[in-house]
Formats: C-alpha cells, sequence, structure tokens
C-alpha cells in the first residue's frame, strides 16, 4: 500500500474487489459471481492491517513525544489514533 488514500490504498476499493475475485473462483455458479459466497467470506472474515513504525531518529529525539519513541529491534508497536491516520 502506498497511502491509505491513494487509488491503491487502503481506502480504496483494491481489497473488496480482491476478495470479489477470490470468491468468485470458488464459486460453483458458472459465470464466477455469487453473492452468497462472497457475503459469507466476508462474514467469516478478518484482516489485519500490518504497517511499519519508525524508530526515534537520535538527531531529532526533540521532534517526538517521550513515550512515544520506538527502539530499533524492540519488538511490536501498536500504533492507535483517533481519526485512523498513521503517517
Amino acid at each position: 500500500e502506498i497511502g491509505s488514500t491513494s487509488t491503491s490504498g487502503a481506502g480504496s476499493p483494491v481489497m473488496s474487489e480482491a476478495v470479489e475475485r477470490i470468491t468468485a473462483a470458488f464459486s460453483e455458479n458458472p459465470h464466477g459471481r455469487d453473492p452468497e459466497t462472497h457475503s459469507s467470506a466476508v462474514r467469516k472474515s478478518f484482516i489485519f492491517s500490518v504497517d511499519q513504525a519508525h524508530a526515534l531518529h537520535p538527531n531529532y529525539a526533540g521532534k517526538h513525544e517521550k513515550s512515544h519513541g520506538p527502539k530499533m529491534n524492540g519488538g511490536i508497536v501498536i500504533k492507535t489514533n483517533q481519526n485512523q491516520r498513521y503517517a
């Protein structure tokens, strides 16, 4: 993903179209489209949106909040944002 609001980002129709194509491939309908198979797959599924977290740059430590400094090789980072923007 390159930017959530880009034409191929998480906010675009790319994921839903990919799931539609996958469910169509498994459909018993000779025309490939089966709305019930698609709906069932979506209801039974979950997705992880996995991204990277930038580590604290030592030359710019003053630009970060003291409690928000991921460390290199320090384990996982869970990012939250009320507006669902994680830049």
